[in-house]
């Protein structure tokens, strides 16, 4: 008996014993003659699961022929549990062609939606919006015969669906909606708005048809209401669009859409207000703005003309339900010009999806948190490529979902490759290495302009004062490790040694944090911090994560949020793994990492990685930073940019002479070398062992 018998032979007896199981009779129901009717039903779904496994395409067609017009007979069957499922598979199966079969099919799509389960919802939502747009559009070449109500109802339904469901047809379906909106009348948008949440997907859906104008008033409308309203979207809903949008309803992601339509209906005034209102629940803006007090907040307006120098070009991007968005402000005299660029390509739940898949979202491959969560913490022997594969794809997520779309604005602005480019980064996005995002076309961002990053204007123009106020200070440095011999870091004394002789023995401290269990002594004066050393970030158990630094010792978010040093530092660089997560997997909102924390306690900058990195990546990449910075007084992110290009680029040969001269210099000692040194003899010469934008792009300039 072959396979397809076999399964056969299970489905008939599943539909003679467990139809009831599949495909419930409802309650009201009488089991009499209905009950051969579901049997058949049951019998042809099962058959047609057959053959989509069996990929005979043409036996599932033929099959979902013959259940349309069964299924028909009982005006029940959307209400079974199972009937979403099927009515979807329908859909899919029935060509254009077979009008009657499609329509049938459309409509039952909509008509079981309610029953949708959570397990596909990308998927579903396209089908829903498909399914909508397929029935009105087909009733507009020739009357469906349909009751008016349920062609307005679908109308509806499909303009809502615009604003969740991903996908390029989104403006065609949009513009279509509205168009019959108009056309069929009815009330159902209006009957929906009472649960707070369809009106916000329904100015989604106008955006989506480009009426900006129409869009920027139903948000500003939708914000007007109290904010216990918006908070209360995060309960859980009956309502599927409700179950969807508790991932995405918080108040903060409504005034990034309401941002993105504003800006894009002409007042960018108005969205820059909005933009940062939504940062402002950030830890930084909430704890070292105000604890510091080194900038009086002013309006959003006044802290980007402070911000936006002749260099200095500010990036302030967007990624919601509505797309990708970004607005560009540089100085042209003495005027702030603004520009602006706009994709909705990967809108949607979409976007959500390929950041978190959590919750209401399933995808056949694990989103990007997911997916780094599990590669960070694998220990085989595997490891260095499977973490060489995410960054490859967290690359391309980068520019998929927001990188192009800074690009293009960028452009627009006729930026160039010596801009000092500024970007304020929503938590939401700071899993994605940004600076490393690039189109076929171009070089990645972060070779192409000097980048560095803020979680709100009032951010970056407390990190520019602490950087002003650190310039009247000697130019000093500190430098936190463990000790080399027993940390598994042999490239520590290297790196050490490099950090050191940039400054001169009179102005560094070189400290060993080995002590079990004492408590962390923090370095009192400003100039620079350089921590070498392990860290982690545990994503389930945030208050875990840290820097280690000794046995026992590790220095948690809330360690460093207690600092209150006498003169904050102008930079601290964090030369170690995961320093610039953020508890994204807990609240898409707060920027809540080691990095933003070292900022709120007060310093200038912070240098910081997103991923598990190189040890003797990171050692080279130090020393050549501060010979850039400190040596050549190139500022940061310049100096950054510099040593990424120049590791990148080089050859071990040239690597291996760049340790020589160290020694010869005598910024580094012949013992503290040896180790890096014979790691960089062991390759080929000729070979560039740190090209993969794994050893470099993943650190990042915070600050200023």
């Amino acid at each position: 008996m072959n396979r397809r018998m076999l399964l056969e032979q299970i489905c008939a007896l599943g539909a003679v014993f467990g139809a009831e199981v599949l495909l419930p009779t409802p309650a009201h129901a009488q089991l009499a003659p209905g009950q051969s009717m579901r049997l058949e039903i049951t019998r042809l779904w099962l058959l047609i699961q057959i053959d989509l496994v069996m990929k005979n395409y043409a036996a599932a067609r033929q099959h979902a022929l013959q259940l349309a017009p069964l299924s028909q007979l009982d005006p029940q069957w959307y209400t079974y549990a199972d009937s979403f499922n099927i009515a979807r598979t329908l859909f899919k199966l029935t060509p254009l062609a077979e009008r009657d079969a499609y329509i049938f099919a459309a409509r039952g799509v909509l008509e079981s939606f309610a029953g949708m389960s959570d397990g596909d919802t990308v998927d579903n939502f396209r089908t829903v919006a498909s399914a909508a747009f397929g029935l009105i559009e087909a009733d507009a070449i020739r009357p469906t015969g349909l009751p008016r109500d349920q062609l307005a109802t679908a109308a509806a339904l499909l303009l809502v669906m615009c604003g969740a469901a991903p996908g390029t047809e989104r403006p065609v379906w949009a513009k279509s909606a509205r168009r019959n909106m108009l056309r069929y009348g009815g009330s159902a948008l209006a009957d929906w708005s009472s649960d707070g949440i369809t009106p916000r997907f329904a100015a989604a859906g106008i955006a989506m048809s480009g009426d900006w104008k129409a869009a920027a008033a139903e948000y500003e409308r939708f914000l007007a209401q109290s904010i216990g309203n918006m908070n209360g979207l995060l309960k859980p809903r009956s309502s599927k669009v409700g179950g969807l949008a508790a991932l995405i309803a918080g108040a903060n992601a409504m005034h990034y859409e309401a941002a993105t339509a504003i800006a894009m209906a002409g007042r960018a005034d108005r969205a820059i207000e909005l933009l940062e209102q939504a940062r402002q629940s950030t830890l930084t803006a909430r704890r070292g703005v105000a604890a510091n007090g080194r900038v009086k907040i002013t309006s959003s307006r006044d802290l980007e003309a402070q911000l936006v120098t002749g260099s200095t070009v500010i990036v302030q991007p967007t990624a919601s339900i509505l797309g990708a968005f970004a607005l560009v402000s540089v100085r042209r005299g003495k005027i702030v010009q603004r520009f602006q660029a706009f994709n909705s390509e990967h809108g949607g739940v979409e976007l959500f999806g390929r950041l978190l898949n959590s919750g209401a979202l399933h995808f056949t491959k694990d989103g990007l948190l997911p997916a780094y969560i599990r590669v960070s913490k694998d220990r085989g022997k595997d490891r260095h490529a499977k973490l060489l594969g995410y960054c490859a794809r967290a690359a391309g997520d980068a520019e998929e979902l927001i990188g192009a779309t800074i690009r293009s604005a960028l452009r627009q602005a006729k930026v160039g490759p010596t801009a000092d480019v500024l970007i304020i980064l929503p938590a939401g996005l700071a899993i994605l290495p940004i600076a490393m995002a690039a189109a076929r076309d171009s070089k990645p961002l972060g070779r192409e302009f000097q980048i560095r990053f803020a979680d709100s204007l009032a951010s970056a123009a407390n990190a520019a004062a602490q950087v002003k106020m650190a310039a009247s200070l000697p130019s000093t440095v500190d430098v936190m490790s463990v000790d080399d011999e027993r940390s598994g870091l042999p490239y520590i004394g290297f790196e050490r040694d490099c950090v050191v002789a940039s400054f001169g023995a009179e102005k560094a401290i070189s400290s060993v944090s080995t002590a079990k269990g004492s408590a962390i002594s923090w370095p009192q004066r400003g100039g620079y911090w350089h921590v070498a050393s392990h860290a982690s970030w545990d994503f389930s158990k945030p208050a875990r994560s840290g820097l280690i630094l000794g046995k026992k010792q590790v220095a948690t978010v809330d360690d460093i949020l207690k600092l209150a040093p006498l003169h904050p530092p102008r930079l601290v660089f964090l030369s170690a793994c995961e320093t610039a997560l953020i508890n994204i997997k807990q609240d898409l909102d707060e920027f809540v990492g080691l990095a933003t924390a070292f900022l709120a306690a007060g310093a200038g900058g912070v240098i910081a990685s997103q991923w598990p990195v190189s040890d003797a990546a990171s050692a080279l990449l130090a020393a050549r930073f501060y010979q850039e910075h400190i040596g050549k007084k190139q500022p940061p992110a310049a100096a950054l940019a510099t040593a990424q290009r120049w590791l990148a680029g080089a050859t071990a040969s040239e690597l291996a002479i760049f340790v020589t001269d160290k020694v010869m210099a005598g910024s580094a000692t012949r013992e503290d070398a040896a180790p890096i040194a014979t790691f960089l003899g062991g390759i080929s010469p000729a070979e560039r062992p740190f090209e993969n934008p794994y050893f470099w792009g993943g650190f990042q300039l915070y600050g200023a």
